[in-house]
């Protein structure tokens, strides 16, 4: 037995590893991480390529195994961490994962989220709240391909719900926007780029319509504002605008009023960084006139509004509505 000391206390635990009852068909039982090598590496690599062909096989886990990881996990609905542990591997190789059992010394009782541990050490209280979260909200995964327009309107509607979302009320549209998730599924952090690397879905009579667009900026700085921006995950309502960049626009509010809840870019580098994210939070950052609206054919035009290119935007007014039409719209990440 190896004790350790809780960082947060001075209680002695006894960390109890008995001996596994099973194996993986990998021949490795150790983690894998951002910064590990090795053909166990390698052999994850090849399990996601069927999910992200653009994946290398290098026996290298770097930024791109993390991502694909990441998506990985959502999709199984399992804690997302970046890491190839043992639930992780025995979803990949469908094998049974090994368990450790933690107790605290003379007690007997079921360990509480201060005592549970991963296989590499302790767990912090807050992550396990994330990871807790994380799997009550459900996985944010798009759906697959060789769904029915019907299946696929179920899957996304289960995600608008279960992040505090309303799907078609009063018969209209629901648009669904998946932050740091592409069309082709790869996973990413959120800045201020020139792509359409955003998904988003309008759900509509039953049915799924997925777009290719942006929730962020095109820029990483404007003469318009102070720093540009981007509108916190939440559940909002679009209403009609009028003209604005060459179509008919969408004005989003968080239930009629103007200001939503945003990040703000201070530094101006393109980057959301997370001490950039907890400044705005406690600062209580708001943002205004935010619109869906056309941008580029190429890119986004925007300083925090959302947008598609022209024939995507031309095909999602019509999937909700037309110019006239309003809608609720429910913002999620895939990273975070």
């Amino acid at each position: 037995m190896v004790s350790t000391i809780d960082p947060t206390s001075t209680t002695t635990r006894r960390i109890v590893q008995p001996q596994p009852t099973t194996t993986t068909t990998t021949g490795h039982d150790r983690l894998l991480r951002n910064g590990s090598t090795g053909a166990d590496v390698g052999r994850v690599q090849q399990a996601l390529k069927a999910r992200n062909p653009n994946l290398a096989i290098d026996n290298r886990f770097g930024p791109d195994t993390e991502r694909s990881v990441r998506a990985f996990q959502r999709s199984q609905g399992i804690t997302v961490d970046g890491i190839v542990g043992p639930e992780t591997r025995s979803k990949l190789f469908g094998t049974t994962p090994a368990t450790r059992d933690v107790q605290r010394e003379g007690d007997a009782r079921a360990p509480t989220i201060g005592d549970r541990q991963t296989v590499d050490g302790t767990v912090r209280a807050g992550d396990l709240a994330r990871n807790d979260e994380t799997r009550r909200r459900g996985a944010i995964a798009l759906a697959p391909a060789n769904m029915t327009p019907e299946q696929k309107f179920d899957h996304y509607s289960d995600i608008v719900r279960r992040n505090g979302g309303t799907v078609n009320a009063n018969g209209q549209a629901t648009v669904l926007g998946i932050r740091g998730m592409s069309r082709d599924g790869t996973v990413h952090n959120t800045g201020s780029t020139r792509a359409y690397d955003d998904t988003f879905v309008v759900l509509k009579n039953g049915q799924a319509f997925e777009y290719s667009g942006a929730t962020h900026a095109g820029q990483n700085t404007s003469s318009l504002v102070d720093s540009v921006g981007m509108i916190r995950p939440g559940n909002y309502r679009a209403a009609p605008n009028g003209p604005h960049n060459g179509a008919p626009s969408y004005h989003v509010t968080n239930n009629g009023n103007n200001r939503v809840a945003g990040y703000r870019d201070t530094n101006g580098d393109g980057r959301f960084s997370d001490a950039e994210r907890r400044a705005s939070e406690q600062r209580g950052d708001t943002m205004g006139e935010i619109l869906f609206h056309q941008g580029f054919s190429d890119r986004p035009k925007s300083i925090g509004c959302l947008t598609l290119s022209p024939t995507q935007y031309a095909d999602f007014m019509r999937r909700v509505g037309g110019s006239g039409a309003s809608y609720n719209f429910s913002l999620v990440d895939a990273y975070r």
